[in-house]
């Protein structure tokens, strides 16, 4: 009975011991963390996505499910950029573009918290893009057509999910000794494994090591599955180099210890080269002179990409958060070298956030220069009419975000001068030489030069040296490349056909004249030349009556039906002296009869 009670006491005291020291392990309930709500909601497709512009502010709401209790549960969120804020809704602002992860992370007093894989959210901030493709002209001549065409040139927001480079990993001179150099990846979820052999895109080691021959190199994931990536130990190497290393003697003195550079060697199950013991004469010479100025020559294995020695395939099911670590094994003596860094490369398709905008709304702000637009409104034409100097336009994109964008498109505008404007009439053929100048439209400046029939340097127009018919004549303002002109378009006509006569009708003190027009068709003025008929006659066939006898100069103005102008002027004699005359029927009598 005795051993008995000191038996129990012995048990309980161990009890009580493993209790005090929490040797006890609880098993972890059961925790399921919701986001329940975000503002502004999730992508109606990708429902874990929420597609922000930037400097907006989101609010995060979420519960969750405890298969025991939680009381006492804390509630974090916490953002792949170190932020983490507490309690069950929460907000942040995001000022800068890119992709930010948040998890809403649920633990309970006993330090379990929740393996479930969707409480997850992504967070794309819209990225400005570029507009440094758009076309245009430098210079633009007034009153000219250009086209200026509109292009957007979209920024990706990108998710590095890439892990952390190493740091350098000094490898001793070994003899079966085993190095190690690790990085921790976190951006994944829990639930993120290693499903094909081709989610590792790449291993990618920068080393230096003065002999091929001793290393074997193995990748080893965070549960410890593993997939060697060269066994040149095995593998027939011999005296090649890794890198530009030094290699002296004595071994491993400090001068043996020093090196020039390293060489970047990855592994990749795409790469065209095969594994680096079936590659060992894929070599370079190369030297290297060390701090005592002695020299190390040799050949070292060329960098670029290798296939692994081992498949990938031996990683499926690999955790992809954790710790990967690289293991060398030296297994001779006599060399050393170091790893400068290493990275692991994964398949874009796992945690791949990034993305590239769209912009389904390209145009260009309202401007009266703008005369049209081109490919659904992304391209204009310009035509820019008034002063020269810069002339700008606002090309204007929103994305699929709705997140809208602008820049301002200059160019500079040449003004030759204002030709003024076309115009158009007719002259005469007799008219004589007229000012060109003075028949353009608009408000031209002078200084230009002519051309065309019938114009001369000066701007003079002669219709007689052009002759009948249609002459375009053109005034042109030039500078620089550009040119401008403004176009007189004459009709030149014959000269007006006009002729009259005219019969006298005398009388004792007033004398009576008819005319008769001999003209062509039009509008007509006499003018008799007595004074008596201002404004002039516009008769066709007028009769007049003269007060007196006397010379008169008659003149017929005519305008045709073209607008010609022209007169005539004849000399009309009313003068008629009276003449006596008698006769008798003897031509003498006798006296007295």
């Amino acid at each position: 009975m005795h051993k008995l009670r000191i038996l129990f006491k012995s048990i309980l005291s161990i009890a009580l011991l493993l209790c005090c020291f929490n040797t006890f392990a609880q098993p972890c309930q059961t925790i399921t963390a919701n986001v329940t709500s975000t503002s502004p909601a999730a992508d109606l497709v990708d429902t874990n996505i929420i597609k922000i512009c930037k400097g907006t502010t989101v609010t995060f709401s979420g519960n969750a499910t405890f298969s025991t209790s939680g009381t006492g549960a804390t509630y974090e969120w916490k953002f792949n950029d170190g932020i983490i804020l507490p309690g069950t809704t929460v907000s942040r602002n995001f000022p800068e573009e890119g992709v930010y992860v948040v998890d809403f992370v649920v633990t309970d007093p006993n330090s379990c918290v929740n393996k479930n894989c969707d409480s997850r959210r992504v967070i794309q901030v819209s990225t400005t893009p570029h507009f440094n493709q758009i076309q245009k002209p430098d210079t633009v001549c007034l009153n000219s057509v250009a086209t200026i065409i509109g292009i957007v040139t979209p920024v990706i927001g990108e998710y590095n999910c890439a892990p952390p480079v190493s740091d350098t990993t000094f490898l001793p001179d070994g003899g079966g000794v085993s190095y190690t150099t690790s990085i921790d990846v976190t951006c994944f979820t829990p639930c993120d494994t290693v499903a094909t052999a081709q989610d590792i895109e790449s291993i990618c080691i920068t080393l230096e090591h003065s002999y091929i021959g001793d290393l074997d190199a193995k990748i080893i994931c965070p549960n410890n599955q593993q997939a060697v990536l060269f066994n040149t130990f095995n593998g027939g190497g011999s005296g090649q180099f890794f890198g530009v290393p030094v290699d002296q003697f004595p071994a491993n003195g400090p001068i043996d210890n020093e090196y020039c550079s390293g060489t970047q060697y990855c592994f990749a199950p795409s790469a065209t080269w095969g594994p680096l013991t079936t590659m060992v004469t894929n070599t370079t010479p190369v030297s290297c002179t060390a701090s005592d100025m002695s020299v190390t020559n040799g050949n070292s294995i060329i960098g670029g990409d290798y296939q692994p020695e081992g498949s990938y395939a031996s990683l499926i099911g690999c955790p992809l958060n954790g710790t990967w670590t690289i293991q060398i094994t030296d297994h001779l003596t006599s060399d050393n070298g170091h790893i400068f860094n290493w990275g692991i490369n994964f398949s874009q398709n796992l945690g791949s956030y990034s993305f590239t905008p769209t912009y389904p709304q390209q145009s260009w702000a309202s401007n009266s220069e703008i005369i049209g637009t081109l490919n659904g409104g992304k391209d204009i034409l310009i035509k820019p009419e008034t002063n020269g100097g810069l002339h700008c336009y606002t090309f204007q994109v929103v994305d699929a975000f709705n997140c809208p964008y602008d820049t301002t498109v200059c160019v500079y505008v040449v003004d030759p001068g204002n030709p003024g404007a076309d115009t158009a009439f007719k002259l005469c053929l007799n008219q004589g030489g007229i000012n060109a100048f003075d028949y353009l439209g608009g408000n031209p400046t002078a200084g230009g030069t002519w051309s065309g029939t019938g114009v001369n340097t000066q701007g003079v127009f002669d219709p007689a040296v052009a002759g009948v018919g249609f002459h375009d004549i053109t005034y042109s303002q030039s500078i620089w490349n550009c040119d401008t002109s403004a176009t007189i378009t004459i009709n030149v006509v014959n000269d007006v056909v006009m002729d009259f006569s005219f019969d006298l009708n005398p009388a004792c003190d007033r004398d009576t004249v008819q005319f008769t027009n001999l003209s062509e068709p039009g509008q007509y003025w006499w003018n008799f030349g007595d004074g008596t008929n201002p404004p002039d006659d516009t008769t066709v066939n007028p009769l007049h009556i003269y007060q007196s006898q006397d010379i008169y100069s008659v003149r017929l103005t005519v305008r045709n039906l073209d607008g010609c102008k022209d007169s005539i002027i004849k000399l009309v004699d009313i003068r008629h002296p009276l003449i006596a005359e008698f006769t008798s029927d003897v031509d003498s009598v006798c006296q007295g009869e």
